[in-house]
């Protein structure tokens, strides 16, 4: 094979410069490597569209479908009169209000982290499911103290009770059973008039709805669990608790924390 000469060189060199270049800047002899790509891509949707329209429509809503199932389904609830429902003043809602339940994933003490829609961490819930104290406290994102949950010992169904830092008890949640169905009887003292209050907690046979309801009817919270999740099916409960204004969040999580135990004394 003859040498190559000086100039064919020269080309060669050249030639090798310049495609290094357009690959540093996405350009390369491979342009699906790089931002030439896209732009191919993108113009060969936009023909697709033109060409196909009701195809390209119906590939756009099931888009659209995808991303509204993979965001919180957020259910309307109506305010509660003033002057509201609570226990914990600083714990009311002032609009309504989502938080995600997580189990931490492989967790032997049963804590659990509840967040806000958005990520930000709201409470701190600590405590060992089998033990024998059987408790669970609940903290603020900021580290306080807010009050611990505790199961009534010997209680067929499972029942359980809120207590103050300071071992006050103010809350009860009385364990009921119905046809195929559990209820839950919650009773305290709402300290916004120093009445009583009692909330009926209804679930399904297996637990993965309940609406939280005053004694005349008021929906002021819901709970849904979504078993189908990558992190459930890893044996970690998700819960979504929304709660309507004027509720109190802090009870709305004491009741789920209780849903959540007998759930898990049932499947034990």
């Amino acid at each position: 094979m003859a040498a190559a000469s000086g100039s064919e060189k020269d080309q060669w060199n050249s030639q090798a410069q310049e495609n290094q270049y357009h690959s540093q800047q996405g350009f390369s002899q491979h342009p699906q490597q790089g931002p030439q790509a896209q732009q191919n891509q993108y113009h060969s949707q936009q023909a697709f569209q033109q060409q196909h329209p009701h195809q390209a429509h119906h590939h756009q809503q099931q888009q659209q479908q995808q991303q509204q199932q993979a965001q919180p389904q957020i259910p309307p609830l109506s305010p509660v009169p003033a002057p509201g429902v609570y226990c914990l003043p600083q714990c009311i809602a002032h609009q309504t209000t989502s938080l995600i339940l997580r189990d931490r994933m492989f967790s032997f003490g049963g804590d659990s982290e509840i967040f806000g829609t958005d990520g930000s961490l709201m409470f701190v819930v600590k405590g060992a499911v089998m033990s024998m104290s059987q408790r669970k406290e609940v903290f603020d994102s900021r580290g306080q103290h807010l009050f611990t949950v505790r199961a009534e010992v010997f209680s067929i169904p499972a029942s359980y009770y809120c207590e103050t830092p300071d071992g006050k008890r103010f809350m009860d949640v009385r364990g009921k059973w119905t046809f195929l169905k559990a209820k839950s009887e919650v009773v305290f003292i709402n300290n916004g008039d120093g009445k009583e209050v009692k909330i009926d907690l209804k679930d399904n046979y297996t637990n993965t709805h309940a609406e939280i309801k005053l004694d005349n009817g008021h929906v002021v919270a819901c709970i849904d669990r979504d078993f189908w999740s990558g992190r459930n099916l890893l044996g970690a409960n998700q819960y979504m608790l929304t709660i309507a204004p004027g509720m109190d969040i802090a009870l709305c999580v004491a009741m789920c924390l209780a849903m959540d135990e007998r759930m898990k004394q049932r499947n034990n």
